[in-house]
């Protein structure tokens, strides 16, 4: 079978949005979230939403490349850099305190 543009659908693997939701592990409605708002890619069989397995994880894959990751806090860092100071002297499982 051939689409509009000469690939093919042979070689992809059409997800319904319950096996689309159970693959990515969130809830159902979120896919038709996704869906209403055009975040993911989809097609429409009839009145059938199908979801071709490649195509979204390469959708996701490239947001997640194209997104900067968000700056923690300051104080986040501190208490980051604290732990792993602990963590590596060896006394890993011990809370540091708090010194201001």
């Amino acid at each position: 079978m051939k689409i509009i543009d000469g690939s093919t659908l042979g070689a992809c693997e059409l997800l319904t949005p319950k096996e689309l939701a159970a693959f990515l592990k969130v809830p159902v409605g979120t896919i038709y979230q996704w869906v209403f708002r055009r975040q993911v890619p989809h097609l429409k069989i009839g009145r059938h939403l199908r979801f071709d397995k490649a195509q979204v994880i390469l959708h996701f894959t490239e947001k997640t490349e194209n997104e900067r990751p968000a700056l923690l806090p300051e104080h986040s860092l501190v208490n980051f850099n604290r732990y792993c100071s602990l963590t590596s002297s060896g006394s890993a499982g011990v809370a540091p305190s708090k010194t201001e």
